[in-house]
């Protein structure tokens, strides 16, 4: 699957307001911890919005598209559970914490790495 920019299909719609919420995020949220996660998930958005194929088939998903949405359902499980934790005022458990950003490094190194190199997953199934 190649990752190219089609600014005549609306992703480019899709994504400006990705990029928006992106920069509301960054001069609104007071608290540190919500708007790293709320960043760092409207930029995977707006990665995952460029590079999702416009119509869904067996052909057109890939490992590379595969990684990228559970790096992006990630990221939102992220977000979730540091609001769910802001509104019982409380703290996530380290033992949480670390499990989630050590998978998110995991699949954000493995998509990385795959990106131009298929020999760790083929292009296709």
């Amino acid at each position: 699957m190649e990752f190219s920019v089609n600014l005549f299909e609306g992703n480019w719609l899709k994504s400006s307001v990705e990029i928006a919420l992106a920069i509301i995020i960054l001069f609104k949220i007071p608290i540190m911890r919500i708007k790293v996660s709320l960043f760092a998930c409207a930029v995977i958005s707006v990665i995952w919005h460029l590079s999702a194929p416009e119509t869904i088939s067996a052909a057109s998903f890939s490992w590379r598209f595969l990684l990228l949405e559970s790096l992006r359902y990630l990221s939102w499980i992220i977000v979730l559970l540091y609001l769910l934790m802001l509104s019982r005022q409380s703290k996530l458990p380290n033992s949480w914490a670390y499990s989630l950003y050590t998978a998110l490094a995991i699949i954000l190194t493995l998509f990385i790495y795959n990106i131009d190199n298929d020999a760790l997953f083929p292009s296709q199934f």
